[in-house]
């Protein structure tokens, strides 16, 4: 019989998008993958003449191709700062660009920006957009005290607070480390650290996967009470 090549915490982690995949409405960015193609949007709309709207829809189109996953687009072969266009997916982004109405000029820039800005996300971000707006999230929880004082609360408290709000009025990707993730990560013998980076391999939002680990430990409760009564 075969070996599955799918780690414990994986595989947990896939359980937990299917049971609770109704949660994933009340989340702008559930799949950090979303945050990266929205940058790609932002991006073109500002090296073409094109109506936003049919930005989007070229932008929507090339994604459910395929088309705009991370290292697809950093492998697109180039030099001195231009690209192979005769290349696979280059010439695949251009056809579909030029069927949407994109001059042979705007066609071309958009595969450069489009491939710039994945090798400058695999270079500093390990190719995780989610990674680059942790960054910034994570400095403003760690300068709390040059900014906030509060003379009820302990540190780790205010930090919790802040995460808490970080993840709900921006989405933030930062890790809140509640007890609920404690009992999952005991459950299953994964530390936090891991628990994280599987979580960002596969563009999981760290503020929807503490929504599910919550609902998670709820239902493991009732469980367990259900057992003993």
């Amino acid at each position: 019989m075969a070996k599955s090549n799918i780690s414990e915490v994986e595989f947990q982690l896939r359980k937990l998008l299917v049971k609770y995949s109704d949660l994933f409405a009340y989340h702008q960015w559930p799949s950090e993958h979303e945050r990266w193609i929205e940058l790609l949007f932002a991006l073109v709309t500002r090296i073409c003449r094109k109506p936003e709207t049919e930005v989007r829809d070229v932008i929507e189109e090339l994604d459910d191709l395929g088309l705009l996953d991370v290292e697809e687009l950093s492998e697109i072969p180039a030099a001195g700062g231009h690209i192979d266009f005769n290349s696979t997916n280059a010439r695949r982004l251009i056809q579909v660009l030029s069927e949407s109405g994109f001059t042979k000029e705007e066609s071309r820039n958009t595969v450069l920006v489009m491939h710039e800005a994945s090798i400058s996300l695999g270079r500093h971000h390990d190719g995780k957009i989610q990674k680059y707006i942790r960054k910034y999230g994570q400095r403003m929880i760690d300068e709390l005290s040059e900014n906030f004082s509060f003379s009820k609360m302990r540190k780790h408290d205010v930090e919790l607070a802040f995460t808490y709000w970080l993840q709900n009025v921006l989405n933030m990707p930062v890790n809140l480390k509640t007890k609920s993730t404690d009992a999952f990560c005991e459950r299953f013998k994964v530390t936090d650290e891991k628990l994280v980076r599987e979580a960002d391999r596969m563009d999981v939002n760290l503020a929807l996967l503490d929504d599910m680990i919550l609902n998670w430990l709820v239902q493991e409760k009732k469980q367990q009470k259900d057992k003993t009564s």
